[in-house]
């Protein structure tokens, strides 16, 4: 079905091109139960990737304008808060991803980052990045192939030396 085509690309296609910036509202708000605004299942029973969601922005023509492939907002009371929940669950020989991020640029002079974290507000603790990792026969909170920068020190190299607080000593990739 096509609303605002009369060639659809899919079973639904909506096309809207107006000063209004809104093309699609959904709204879902439960007394008991869980609330979904969308809920989408995606199976491909071939060879092919399968995506819950596949999503394209791109920016307009006037410059220092953000493009947001997906944004999210989330508020919540009494219990945690996640603006983007991912969980990659793996069956087989293959690598799983709660979240994987890849930035690159067209231009020199373009900054790319593939996670970015802030933990800003008040509160007791703000991190912009917190890992952890358990479970298998080694664990690294975190693993990084190439230089490392850590404002208080410096940038890092292959041959640095991190002490931790609790006395440990790593040097280079050794450990």
């Amino acid at each position: 079905m096509g609303i605002g085509t009369i060639v659809p690309q899919g079973l639904l296609d909506i096309r809207h091109v107006n000063s209004s910036t809104l093309a699609l509202n959904i709204s879902s708000s439960a007394s008991t139960g869980t609330a979904y605004g969308i809920k989408v299942y995606a199976n491909s029973t071939n060879s092919q990737n399968s995506y819950g969601g596949y999503f394209i922005s791109q920016g307009g023509s006037v410059a220092n304008l953000n493009a947001y492939g997906v944004f999210s907002n989330a508020t919540g009371v009494g219990g945690n808060t996640y603006g983007f929940y991912g969980v990659g669950v793996g069956k087989g020989s293959t690598s799983s991803y709660g979240v994987y991020g890849n930035a690159y640029g067209t231009v020199a002079s373009d900054t790319n980052y593939g996670v970015y974290g802030v933990g800003s507000g008040s509160g007791t603790i703000n991190y912009g990045i917190y890992g952890t990792a358990s479970g298998a026969t080694t664990n690294w909170a975190g693993f990084f192939v190439g230089n490392v920068n850590i404002s208080a020190f410096g940038s890092t190299t292959s041959d640095s030396i991190f002490e931790f607080e609790d006395g440990s000593v790593c040097i280079g990739s050794g450990g």
